[in-house]
């Protein structure tokens, strides 16, 4: 039975179970080194009525590394400001707080709905249709940024409106 292999063009000795081993990682791979990820799905605007400017954005935040991370700002080419905020009812006046920051705790999820935390979205450059998308990009703090395209839905939905589409880095 052969218990030592010399490996061509190198001076180490390999036992024939370490080499067998050395190959099985190169051919499976390192399935524990797999990247974590943060996802943006479900994401969201409502359209705009008549000239208005404004709207708000919602989506399910899905964090898959074993630490947390933090959403630092979302941006957009077509709108002019963009705030993460938090809404608080308060009797019967909903008020609506801007935070700086918004955190997503490891291999957790956390939901941007009305009502809620959510995207406010402040100088449209152009008014919002139902079915047409919004480009977004969700910038995280230590997995970066998330550029989605977020379905425009009806003014009045309270949930979201369609098939998710999403782009990661």
């Amino acid at each position: 039975m052969l218990r030592y292999c010399h490996i061509v063009n190198s001076n180490a000795v390999f036992t024939h179970q370490r080499l067998l081993f050395l190959i099985a990682i190169f051919v499976l791979g390192f399935p524990s080194v797999a990247k974590a990820e943060v996802l943006v799905q479900k994401i969201w605007v409502r359209s705009t009525p008549g000239v208005a400017r404004s709207s708000a954005a919602y989506a399910v935040i899905v964090n898959t590394a074993a630490k947390p991370d933090r959403l630092m700002e979302v941006s957009s080419p077509d709108v002019a400001k963009v705030e993460l905020h938090a809404s608080k009812q308060e009797g019967a006046i909903m008020t609506m707080t801007p935070i700086e920051t918004l955190s997503i705790p490891a291999r957790g999820t956390v939901e941007l709905k009305p009502g809620a935390n959510h995207v406010m979205i402040s100088g449209l450059t152009r008014p919002l249709r139902a079915g047409e998308t919004l480009d977004l990009t969700f910038s995280f703090e230590f997995y970066g940024d998330v550029d989605v395209k977020a379905m425009v839905g009806p003014l009045a939905a309270m949930g979201y409106p369609g098939p998710a589409i999403v782009e990661t880095p």
